[in-house]
């Protein structure tokens, strides 16, 4: 938003003064404001808790989630931390995120919700069967009470749960029954399933079957020996859930950081080449970096807080503590 108006100011600018007035200057200069106050809608995004439920606002309209709607227990957990999901609803409508709030905000607008919301538990099938890969080379898999069907029949392989190597499972919090990343370790493949965010967006690589009743599913028939839970916010409950917490938030603050450091040296290079021939079009490039800069700068900066509050935490005890599938 900041880059459209600085971008759109600078051709006002150029336009009024400079010694080369810029073509379309009209057309240019609106276009781009207004594409900038369109960024300001999502901040209308509002939460409003009362005696009759959950109110949500989102541009000019509030949409209640009534407390005898979340008493019905048939709501579900969303694909994102904090939120709720009812797959009856129209789809622009369907979920109730809490993650627009605030952290203190958001675990006690969530306290309140879970006190009269207890989601039903989905019944466990006797068997199961999906398919997954990439969209064109998705494998299909069967589960039953005998062991794992992987591939196409007549081609395909069987294991037995004895043959499981190993169950990886990674969920949001250890109260969910679903899950984000899914491992599967069979003697001569791994079975990976999981869900990706993309342009705001929820991807998963599988199909034709839930994530909640997959997970129960697989914790039930695998030996319980060979299960690792772990989740992305909760504190660790393990040794292992805690390494993998810290190199995950490692890596990320990692990632935030190179970002961090080739935005400003990208910065810095357009500066130079600016002062050395005082280009519109590097100005218009630095215009547009500069809000990519600070977003990655708070990006790092967040990280960089949830990895010391880990390392803070310290490491559990117990090696062998409880997990979520207990």
């Amino acid at each position: 938003m900041a880059g459209l108006v600085a971008l759109g100011a600078m051709s006002l600018w150029r336009s009024c003064v400079g010694p080369n007035p810029l073509p379309g200057v009209k057309i240019v200069v609106p276009a781009l404001w207004t594409f900038a106050l369109l960024g300001l809608l999502p901040l209308h995004w509002r939460l409003c808790v009362d005696e009759r439920g959950v109110w949500r606002r989102r541009f000019l309209f509030w949409d209640l989630w009534s407390w005898d709607y979340f008493a019905r227990g048939r709501l579900r957990y969303g694909p994102r931390d904090r939120s709720i999901m009812d797959p009856s609803r129209q789809w622009g409508r369907r979920v109730l995120s809490l993650a627009n709030l605030a952290a203190a905000d958001r675990e006690q607008a969530w306290n309140q919700i879970a006190d009269v919301w207890h989601p039903a538990e989905p019944p466990m099938p006797e068997s199961l069967e999906f398919r997954y890969g990439e969209f064109l080379r998705r494998n299909p898999v069967r589960l039953d009470s005998e062991g794992i069907r992987v591939g196409k029949p007549g081609t395909h392989v069987r294991y037995t749960w004895q043959e499981v190597e190993s169950l990886d499972l990674a969920r949001l919090r250890h109260d969910r029954p679903d899950f984000q990343e899914l491992t599967l370790r069979l003697p001569d493949r791994v079975v990976k399933v999981h869900r990706v965010p993309m342009f705001g967006f929820i991807t998963e690589n599988w199909k034709d079957v839930e994530a909640d009743v997959l997970a129960p599913f697989l914790l039930e028939h695998v030996p319980g020996d060979r299960q690792r839970v772990r989740a992305v916010f909760d504190a660790p409950r393990t040794r292992h859930e805690y390494k993998w917490q810290m190199e995950a938030a490692r890596e990320r603050t990692n990632n935030a950081w190179s970002c961090l450091v080739g935005m400003g040296i990208c910065i810095a290079l357009g500066l130079a080449l600016y002062e050395a021939i005082g280009s519109d079009g590097v100005f218009r490039f630095l215009a547009l970096m500069c809000p990519f800069g600070i977003r990655f700068g708070a990006m790092y900066s967040q990280e960089k807080q949830l990895l010391s509050q880990l390392e803070a935490g310290g490491e559990p005890v117990d090696e062998f503590a409880a997990s979520a599938s207990e």
